[in-house]
């Protein structure tokens, strides 16, 4: 019932930011493989090595999301998504 009083933005970055918090408190394996996911994802639409219309629809605004804010992952590694990454996502939910 909370999330339907919600607009689909609040919602969104409400779901992602709680996600995000259990990922850096080290829960969720499960979770964090799907957002590393959809993180790769957008570093690979960011780098032109995917086109944007073909983002997987599991986590489709969250990858959105990263790709419209693509300075949230400019100096990250694909093969090394961090703690820091997750912090920076985090922070940019917040703003």
């Amino acid at each position: 019932m909370y999330l339907t009083k919600l607009d689909n933005n609040q919602t969104f970055t409400s779901i992602y930011r709680s996600l995000l918090t259990e990922i850096i408190a080290g829960n969720n394996e499960d979770v964090k493989d799907e957002l590393d996911q959809a993180i790769l994802e957008a570093i690979d639409v960011i780098l032109g090595k995917k086109e944007a219309h073909l983002i997987d629809n599991k986590h489709f605004y969250f990858t959105t999301f990263l790709v419209k804010n693509e300075d949230i992952l400019k100096e990250e590694s694909p093969n090394n998504i961090t703690n820091k990454t997750y912090e920076n996502i985090a922070l940019a939910l917040n703003a």
